[in-house]
């Protein structure tokens, strides 16, 4: 019955004598090695394994025969029928009834299933679902190990940070399948232009990072980022559909840069970011200008979080008139922060950092609030000003509640929805989606203008101009400033006037500064006049001196402002 028993559990198990021969095995042993078990006894059991593994079964054998003691439980690897099995093994002395050691026992445990579970587990913990490549985790062990190795050896390595270019679109347009469809193959092409020697690892969104283990110099890295960027630009199909995607990548030198993990990961962002600001699709090595950039924008960012608590922002308004008779017929609400050390700030000084910091909505909204309040301040006096623009940011329309934001002060205020015009830029048609469109439309719908600023520096099609409500056109200031010595310039002045008209918009023509500027454009088209030549931007308090009793008194060619 003992013996029955033994062979059914499926557990290996067999006794050798002292000198290795055979005593006995189970069933399931001998099946291992496809043999009867009676045909196993007698023989040197040590012999059923390949060469490595049978010296350390003798080996074993030996420390349980002279120690009469059991060794430590360990693991073994035994390839049978061409599968690797791993079994939990324990050998102790096999002892007759007198309790003298005359050989030993053996019994292993098939542990397979539970060591494949075992190192799942663990490629999931380290490797990317979506894409299979390693993950941030995986990537911090190797960047730690490679800058160890350089330190060691004396030599250098590269660290990559590449991401996609207008991503987000993708998912927004075509959806988050077709965007994880478009990571996968971007994965892809990224293991086959690197080296066998090198890593890649997907570290969140559409973010890759890459180190270069060895090259020879700085050459060989520019090679390395041009193919990377041509491997990425080549067309995709997804779902049968055409998609084209370019990306930038910022790297930093290791140990040059850096000699731990997060300095040389921070290094290459910043080279990264460097190579978004710089038109995309392109690389950028870090330099320890970034590094003094990023020092200040980071003192800039914990000022402009106190000047919100402190109340140092402030409006200031550009007039706006009507190209033919001059008449003010409009305003632009530019904000101004009173800086306690460094006196007033204009927007080019701060409004980069409060858009990466995510400070922009608030101060979105404070404008907003304090634009609306101003017009019925000085209604309240029956001083009636004109419409006033508004600029409003890309991030701003990812905050859903800013159309209602709008409306709110508008009707809080109590003062008619055409005193307000919003300025999108066309950063924001580019990124355009269905909840952008339908925000626009929802905020025309209700009376507000929209228009369309530092028209055409950007990439919006003619498409963005028909479908969009927008109801102005603001041509930018580099056209306005050629104007006087370019024909070129003036026949793209006077194209963009006849296509906004056929759109039923108006034009605005800023940065208008001498007569010659003014001349040309009122010729050209243009309904309105911004700049210099008709009056600089002006305090809130102000406003009352220049719009009390305005109909008699529009402003003189000559203005200076």
């Amino acid at each position: 019955m003992l013996e029955q028993i033994i062979d059914t559990i499926p557990i290996m198990i067999n006794a050798t004598d002292r000198s290795g021969k055979c005593l006995f095995t189970n069933a399931y042993q001998s099946a291992l090695f496809d043999k009867d078990p009676d045909e196993m006894v007698g023989t040197d059991f040590a012999n059923n394994f390949e060469p490595t593994l049978a010296a350390n079964t003798r080996r074993r054998d030996a420390l349980v025969l002279k120690s009469s003691l059991a060794i430590p439980h360990y693991e073994e690897k035994i390839t049978s029928d061409g599968v690797d099995l791993v079994f939990h093994c324990n050998k102790s002395p096999l002892l007759n009834h007198k309790g003298e050691t005359i050989g030993v026992l053996t019994t292993a445990v098939d542990i397979t299933a539970r060591k494949f579970a075992e190192e799942h587990r663990t490629h999931l913990a380290l490797h990317d679902m979506l894409t299979g490549l390693p993950n941030r985790v995986l990537l911090a062990e190797n960047v730690k190990s490679t800058i160890a190795n350089c330190k060691k050896a004396n030599s250098q390595s590269a660290l990559l940070l590449l991401d996609l270019d207008r991503f987000k679109v993708i998912n927004d347009t075509r959806g988050h399948h077709s965007g994880d469809a478009l990571l996968r193959e971007v994965a892809e092409r990224i293991s086959k232009v690197i080296g066998p020697e090198d890593f890649a690892a997907r570290i969140g969104g559409d973010e890759f990072a890459i180190i270069l283990s060895k090259f020879e110099n700085i050459d060989s890295i520019n090679s390395r980022c041009t193919k990377l960027l041509k491997a990425i630009n080549e067309p995709y199909a997804i779902s049968g559909v055409g998609q084209v995607i370019s990306a930038s990548i910022g790297v930093s030198l290791i140990p040059n840069d850096g000699d731990e993990y997060e300095e040389v990961l921070r290094m290459a962002d910043l080279a990264m970011y460097d190579a978004k600001a710089n038109g995309r699709n392109c690389y950028r090595f870090f330099s320890e200008d970034m590094n003094e950039i990023a020092q200040a924008d980071a003192a800039l960012e914990n000022e402009l979080r106190d000047a919100f608590n402190e109340n140092q922002f402030a409006l200031e308004y550009q007039p706006i008139v009507d190209a033919q008779s001059l008449e003010y017929v409009g305003l632009e609400a530019l904000i101004r922060w009173d800086h306690p050390r460094r006196g007033r700030l204009l927007p080019i000084q701060f409004i980069r950092v409060a858009d990466e910091s995510g400070l922009m909505d608030i101060l979105g909204s404070w404008v907003i609030g304090e634009v609306c309040r101003e017009i019925k301040s000085y209604a309240d006096r029956g001083i009636d000003l004109p419409r006033v623009a508004i600029n409003v940011s890309p991030r701003q329309f990812q905050n859903q509640n800013l159309c209602d934001e709008l409306l709110a002060n508008i009707e809080a205020n109590g003062i008619a929805p055409s005193k307000i015009t919003i300025e999108i830029t066309e950063e924001l048609l580019i990124d355009n989606n269905e909840e952008v469109r339908a925000t626009l439309q929802r905020i025309r719908s209700h009376g507000v203008g929209i228009s369309i600023d530092d028209f055409g520096t950007g990439y919006s099609s003619l498409q963005y101009l028909r479908d969009l409500p927008a109801n102005c056109l603001k041509i930018d200031r580099t056209f306005i400033s050629r104007i006087e010595h370019s024909a070129a310039d003036r026949a793209i002045i006077g194209t963009i006037a006849h296509l906004a008209h056929a759109l039923d918009m108006r034009v605005v023509a800023e940065g208008v500064e001498n007569d010659a500027q003014l001349d040309l454009l009122r010729v050209s088209g243009c309904d309105e006049i911004q700049g210099f030549k008709i009056a600089r931007p002006q305090r809130a308090e102000d406003l009352g001196k220049l719009f009390d009793g305005r109909e008699n008194d529009p402003p003189s060619r000559a203005a200076k402002g």
